[in-house]
């Protein structure tokens, strides 16, 4: 198995080939390359041609899109009004476009005015709307424009799509074991990356306890996979620890067939991880990256986990088992614990995971949930998700939390609690476990959107958070 872009990018030649979609933030100088194309509106359809609106036209050479972009529209200042600016929106025109056009080859023409940032949104929704789990054509897509900066948005939509393959890929064919060798075989003998893996066995006897439980009822996995990128000696340490949890079937405490039915898709997180580990192989930045997944099946068998148990986590500290639903927590776990084992200083340290419903309650299926121990290091993180809008918000952290999953009379802490605030003591869990004085971000994603929107053409996984944090780490 392995994925491959979905996307073509070739230079437009002398002659304007259609369908052709033109990009300015001038209307006369849009309507001028129309008119060297040998296209003329009438004035009924020029009139039609508003800012921030994708115009389409059906003209003797074929297929017309127009989208003039207002660059001195005001932004609000609301906190999380999330306000669509000109790169974001060049990349969620293209669902639009491409429902128009109807088929997989165009050509694209963007006056450099727009500036580089929007035309890098349209590397990114082009690339992100070629994609189709079902469909392994790949788009052609002839350019005038700033390619430099068109394929740096490409390369990010590859981390997006790539992301979104693993998820939309079936349980039975993304198995734990699959999983660890599609990582291995991406990154093996790759310059500057090195891997390693520990098994079922290795995890056990190393002390990982608490993968070592989620996994224990499935026949293959848990496993933790160490993916690690040297750039720079005295450059920024970053690590990204991924929620793996390949199929969840709450265990024990069984899910419901209707909340069960999509959760191949609670491997998200490790998958935006993936994601975003292509994009540093493919773009080879400065910054240093340990890349880790926590990969296990929550699986329902008489070797299965039970409500009640107590598991030991490899710090030491003794967790009693609440739910066997809430089991994503305990995997990342183990995950910080290994980042732990390996004695480094680390500038920043992520996790990724679809870990809780009550993100979604909260802030629906669009916007993230951003929590942190650290309120420059969240912010700026925050402002990045802004920057290319794929949104997360930044939630409290409240004191009162800790004591309310140490209620356990059997062991240091329960592995949740019932009742409300599922989220932040999901969160609070998590920070039990982050290596000592390392500024952590955890990001509680939905990974996926119920129907067809912006540069998504199918129902299925949407990369959340890799756009984020790839453009985060292009401003360290």
């Amino acid at each position: 198995m392995s994925f491959s872009s979905r996307v073509s990018v070739t230079k437009l030649k002398s002659e304007v080939e259609f369908p052709c979609l033109f990009v300015g933030s001038n209307k006369k100088e849009v309507l001028k390359k129309l008119t060297e194309a040998g296209v003329k509106l009438y004035d009924w359809q020029e009139e039609k041609i508003v800012f921030n609106k994708l115009s389409t036209f059906d003209v003797e050479k074929g297929k017309a899109g127009i989208l003039i972009l207002d660059k001195k529209e005001k932004k609000s200042n609301v906190p999380g009004f999330f306000q669509k600016d000109a790169a974001s929106l060049c990349r969620d025109v293209f669902g639009e476009w491409c429902s128009f056009i109807n088929k997989k080859n165009y050509s694209l023409i963007a006056l450099k005015s727009i500036g580089e940032k929007a035309i890098e949104g349209l590397g990114v929704g082009a690339t992100v709307s070629a994609y189709n789990y079902r469909v392994k054509e790949v788009t052609k897509v002839s350019v005038d424009l700033d390619e430099k900066a068109f394929k740096n948005g490409v390369l990010q939509g590859d981390g997006i799509n790539v992301s979104r393959w693993l998820v939309d890929s079936p349980p039975n064919i993304i198995t734990p074991e699959k999983f660890k060798n599609l990582i291995l075989d991406q990154f093996k003998g790759e310059s500057k990356f090195t891997t390693k893996v520990l098994n079922k066995a290795q995890l056990k006897k190393s002390g990982y306890g608490l993968i070592s439980a989620v996994g224990q009822g499935s026949e293959t996995g848990p496993y933790i996979v160490h993916v690690s990128y040297k750039g720079k000696a005295k450059k920024e340490s970053v690590a990204m620890v991924g929620k793996g949890i390949t199929f969840d079937t709450g265990g024990l405490d069984v899910k419901p067939s209707k909340f069960m039915r999509w959760m191949k898709k609670d491997m998200g997180g490790a998958a935006s991880v993936f994601g975003i580990a292509s994009w540093v192989k493919a773009t080879k930045p400065k910054e240093n990256f340990d890349f880790v997944f926590a990969i296990a099946e929550n699986s329902v068998s008489k070797e299965a986990v039970r409500p009640g148990d107590i598991m030991k986590a490899k710090n030491g500290l003794s967790v009693e088992m609440h739910n066997t639903d809430a089991e994503g927590r305990l995997a990342m776990a183990s995950g910080f614990n290994y980042l732990s084992s390996l004695n480094q200083k680390f500038s920043y340290c992520f996790d990724i995971a679809t870990l809780t419903g009550a993100i979604k309650v909260g802030l629906d299926d669009k916007v993230a949930g951003l929590f942190s121990n650290d309120m420059k290091f969240g912010t700026s993180v925050a402002k990045a998700s802004e920057r290319v809008n794929d949104p997360l918000w930044l939630m409290p952290m409240p004191h009162w939390l800790k004591p309310a999953i140490a209620t356990s009379t059997v062991a240091d802490y329960v592995n949740c609690k019932d009742g409300y605030g599922g989220a932040l003591s999901a969160a609070e869990f998590l920070k039990l476990f982050i290596p000592k004085e390392t500024p952590w971000c955890h990001l509680d994603i939905y990974a996926w959107t119920d129907s067809k929107r912006g540069p998504y053409m199918t129902k299925g996984a949407t990369g959340q958070s890799v756009q984020a944090i790839c453009d985060w780490i292009k401003n360290l």
